[in-house]
């Protein structure tokens, strides 16, 4: 029995100002893209919404690029360190848990998750305010 090493695709972040021409611009249009303020301003517990593109051949079109939650673990200055918190259809050998770091400028979606909204003592005071006030709604 042999043992093969798993496959790992090579991929990258795009940053929102490429989004249009990944071909995903229909699915990210500009009017729900968070303000640089918003970008810039991510807490622990976010989940930022990133657009990953697979380095593949040409003749490889199918899952070029998936749209993936990562939650923000920590700041480093301008960047942030993160974990995903997804497991992508297309991009072998990143997986759910793996470390990505990102800046504000890759951040097409911010989302505070209830599990962090419920506890306001844990300093999300404000984010968990405004999850509590529209129980059951999730908007990127």
């Amino acid at each position: 029995m042999s043992r093969h090493a798993e496959q790992r695709d090579a991929w990258s972040l795009v940053p929102i100002d490429g989004v249009p021409s990944s071909g995903l611009g229909a699915h990210v249009p500009d009017a729900v893209v968070p303000t640089a303020a918003v970008r810039g301003g991510l807490s622990v517990g976010a989940l930022a919404g990133l657009v990953f593109r697979r380095e593949a051949s040409a003749a490889e079109v199918q899952g070029l690029y998936e749209r993936l939650w990562v939650e923000v673990v920590a700041r480093d200055g301008e960047a942030y360190r993160g974990e995903l918190d997804n497991q992508p259809t297309f991009i072998r050998g990143l997986k759910n848990g793996a470390p990505v770091t990102f800046g504000p400028q890759h951040v097409f979606a911010v989302m505070t998750p209830r599990r962090h909204a419920a506890a306001p003592a844990a300093g999300r005071g404000a984010d968990a305010t405004a999850a509590r006030a529209a129980p059951g709604r999730r908007t990127p």
